[in-house]
């Protein structure tokens, strides 16, 4: 019996591997799951980017440079202490960028 589909069963392979990252799936979960030797091949060869990924993306940034703005401008009319960047990154990445300074040491 010969298949009239539209699509190739290959295709629902990369669909499934797209979805499954954008759903939140770890890539090294999703590289054992699709049976190939290393994530590399999974992320360049099977997942795509889609319109809809690519927009979220941007709209973070841009969440993040008005959020910039805004402090900025804030600290600038206070004429307080400079903009504090280690808040900055924080709030946009989630990590905490430590002091090196010797004034912590005991």
């Amino acid at each position: 019996m010969v298949c009239r589909c539209k699509f190739l069963m290959h295709v629902l392979r990369h669909t499934m591997a797209t979805r499954c990252i954008e759903g939140g799936m770890r890539p090294k979960t999703l590289q054992v799951i699709l049976g190939h030797a290393n994530v590399g091949i999974t992320m360049n060869l099977y997942v795509d980017v889609t319109e809809e990924e690519k927009f979220k993306e941007v709209e973070k940034i841009e969440s993040a440079l008005k959020l910039c703005s805004d402090l900025c401008s804030k600290k600038y009319r206070e004429r307080q202490k400079p903009f504090p960047y280690r808040d900055f990154w924080a709030g946009i990445t989630g990590y905490e960028i430590r002091n090196r300074g010797s004034s912590e040491r005991g």
